[in-house]
């Protein structure tokens, strides 16, 4: 959809999504991989965030909510995180396992792909979460001034960007004051309900950012140079 934005007189060639090629394999790949994990059973995944800041905004509400989750849902926490945030994220330890992704990145997208629901920060890994079919709800807090002004300016439907990529709100999206323990427990409820269209829809968005016709991204630049001279 990016196309709008530019002058109709440059040429827009899509090539491919770099989230789908890198992990769709893992998607694919064999349940047996499920061994790498440092765990066994259901668990939930939760990611707080990859900046200091995002983290200090955040874990007041899920140092209340995940204990709530744990017991409603009878199913054990596995919060991703990177090891400089432990001092900030030290006490949800008591109730769920961190997993250091700084350390072991894949095994990260592991515990993404086999959890049965997760929590996940607006951004990236929320986009890849979908990726990886993992029924999902997403979630941000910015500062009242930050929000006031993004408010104001920013003018988009969602934030989670399979739901602008189908236009559609598929992944519940908890922002501001929405963001509590309730409502977290709320719309885990939602995701535990509709697991099977969420991932209808998840496989829908694989598809749609499958490039025309499969090439990479160096070969069509060569070709193009090539067409040029």
């Amino acid at each position: 959809f990016e196309k709008k934005y530019y002058s109709s007189r440059e040429k827009f060639f899509y090539v491919g999504n770099p989230s789908l090629e890198r992990l769709e394999p893992l998607l694919n790949a064999s349940q047996n991989e499920r061994k790498n994990l440092p765990f066994e059973g259901e668990y939930f995944v939760i990611f707080l965030g990859s900046r200091i800041n995002e983290i200090k905004k955040h874990i007041k509400v899920f140092e209340k909510a995940i204990p709530l989750a744990v017991k409603e849902f009878e199913t054990p926490a596995v919060v991703l995180t990177f090891k400089a945030f432990e001092p900030i994220i030290g006490n949800l330890k008591k109730f769920s396992q961190l997993v250091y992704i700084d350390e072991n990145l894949n095994q990260g997208y592991e515990i993404i792909k086999n959890a049965r629901f997760g929590w996940i920060k607006s951004g990236t890994t929320a986009f890849e979460s979908a990726i990886l079919n993992l029924p999902h709800l997403t979630f941000y807090r910015l500062s009242k001034l930050s929000y006031l002004i993004a408010k104001r300016w920013i003018k988009v439907p969602y934030i989670h960007l399979a739901n602008l990529i189908l236009n559609e709100k598929i992944v519940p999206e908890l922002l501001q004051n929405d963001l509590n323990p309730l409502q977290l427990l709320d719309k885990t409820y939602y995701l535990l309900e509709q697991t099977d269209y969420l991932k209808e829809r998840f496989h829908l968005l694989r598809e749609v950012l499958r490039p025309p016709k499969k090439v990479k991204t160096s070969e069509f630049v060569v070709q193009l140079l090539e067409s040029i001279n």
